[in-house]
């Protein structure tokens, strides 16, 4: 599968790491790196195939294997940017960071348009990390 890094154990992506499940997604670990497959925009507006690596796991970050990721009217917008495509997923945990408490391989985690957020505001702490004043958004951050 593909893969995608959430952060403090909530359900939240990072953008460029999203992939659709219409596409073959390969994964695989190296020497404590990813790599991954993603599918971007481009300046023409058709869809690449892409490959990233990311360094090994740090703090609560958590590497996913995508089994699912739809696209959207709002990957539309992004089909002319050098951007992944898909950033609404759910998939299994594959392998977690040092500091990860909350998630464990195996578990199976889905994620939305917002990938990061403080997690320490007023927001964050009421459950309304949608509103935190430092929110990473799909399109936005990164």
């Amino acid at each position: 599968g593909g893969g995608v890094f959430l952060h403090k154990g909530q359900f939240i992506s990072l953008h460029l790491l999203v992939v659709s499940s219409t596409f073959p997604i390969t994964s695989h670990i190296t020497k404590m790196t990813y790599s991954y497959t993603v599918y971007k925009g481009s300046e023409s507006g058709a869809i690449k195939k892409a490959t990233n690596t990311k360094p090994a796991l740090t703090g609560d970050q958590v590497f996913i294997r995508v089994t699912a990721s739809g696209l959207c009217g709002t990957d539309m917008h992004y089909r002319k940017a050098d951007m992944a495509l898909g950033h609404e997923g759910v998939g299994v945990v594959e392998e977690t960071g040092p500091a990860c408490t909350l998630l464990k391989k195996g578990d199976r985690v889905g994620w939305g348009y917002e990938h990061d957020s403080c997690s320490h505001c007023e927001q964050c702490l009421k459950g309304t990390e949608t509103y935190c004043p430092e929110r990473k958004m799909y399109g936005y951050a990164d």
